[in-house]
């Protein structure tokens, strides 16, 4: 049976070949209790390369890396994928460390200056949302960063330096991988979205991958 009790030390954590049954989204959900998070589109999405009308999340295609859940109040402490189909490519989901982020940056004496940084990010019609490039994190109080992907940054000419540190941070990000997760139909993802932030690799639209996602708080009160 899946546990979901120990989410305080969750940090990057792969199970393989969890047989969830025909309705996988509702076992992940009672598994999770009182710590799911919903999202703009329920209590779980289904993150998949085609349109499909009994799913509300869009179609997506590669994403840069980011944090789930900028948009909501409080940031999604843990994100839970579950493979319900692979699709026919190798289309992987990279993770990467932001505390090992930190660290060069505080060798290069850029992370008082990167600390005084908020992004616009555009995730809706109803306006911007200021989010600092580095904030604690909630249980440990350790930097961390929280970015969005290129696509949904608000920054104009006049902000040149600030986008020339989205960039920097991509790249560090690119540097400090620590998994390339090659999915097969049952494996479950879970990771802390604060620690690390994800993105899918850069393959062709496979219209069969198909992935549940849930969001997850350490606080289950």
């Amino acid at each position: 049976m899946l546990d979901l009790s120990d989410l305080e030390n969750v940090g990057l954590m792969r199970f393989e070949n969890c047989q969830l049954g025909n309705d996988p989204g509702n076992s992940l959900l009672k598994a999770a209790g009182k710590r799911v998070v919903n999202s703009r589109n329920g209590p779980f999405s289904v993150v998949s390369n085609t349109y499909d009308t009994a799913n509300p999340l869009p179609a997506s295609g590669f994403l840069d890396f980011h944090t789930d859940g900028l948009y909501c109040q409080t940031i999604p402490d843990v994100v839970l994928f579950y493979c319900e189909d692979p699709g026919d490519d190798d289309c992987s989901t990279v993770l990467s460390d932001t505390r090992a982020v930190i660290e060069r940056l505080k060798e290069r004496g850029l992370f008082e200056a990167y600390g005084q940084l908020q992004v616009a990010y555009q995730f809706d019609q109803s306006g911007s949302r200021a989010v600092p490039i580095i904030a604690p994190h909630p249980l440990t109080g350790q930097p961390i960063i929280h970015i969005a992907g290129n696509s949904t940054t608000s920054v104009t000419s006049e902000q040149s330096p600030l986008m020339e540190a989205i960039k920097d941070i991509h790249c560090l990000l690119e540097e400090s991988i620590v998994s390339e997760h090659k999915w097969e139909q049952g494996d479950l993802l879970v990771f802390d979205n604060h620690s690390f932030v994800h993105r899918r690799q850069r393959m062709p639209v496979d219209v069969r991958r198909r992935l549940i996602r849930l969001w997850l708080n350490y606080d289950n009160e």
